[in-house]
């Protein structure tokens, strides 16, 4: 399956501005009144899943203590909540746009995931 980049890049730009804004929502951590910050950032990020649901068709499922998301041919997980599954996503689909000059050339690994790269033997 062939990403369509345009969407990538939106998405990433997309993913890093709204889990700011829920960190902006869900306010510092006060630890006498830990359950009013964990309702808050409860309600950031039921407000996040239900973004990126509607908007691109992500998939969520939680399973135990691991939480996965599915968007635009990229999945990541994390057993530290939904927000650190989006940071991990994130993460992927930067990889994926910038797959490091010289990468398929002398580097048997293929990011790009276009075919079977030849493997050569290295000289020294």
């Amino acid at each position: 399956m062939t990403l369509n980049q345009e969407l990538l890049a939106e998405l990433v730009e997309v993913v890093g501005m709204k889990l700011e804004q829920a960190t902006v929502e869900a306010g510092d951590f006060d630890p006498r009144n830990g359950g009013s910050w964990r309702a808050r950032n409860q309600a950031a990020i039921g407000r996040l899943i239900e973004f990126f649901v509607e908007r691109y068709e992500a998939r969520f499922t939680m399973s135990g203590v691991s939480v996965a998301v599915r968007m635009a041919g990229i999945r990541a997980n994390s057993t530290m909540g939904t927000a650190q599954a989006l940071r991990n996503w994130l993460r992927a689909a930067e990889i994926k746009l910038d797959v490091p000059a010289g990468v398929g050339q002398d580097d048997p690994i293929n990011l790009a995931g276009s075919g079977p790269v030849p493997i050569e033997p290295r000289e020294g």
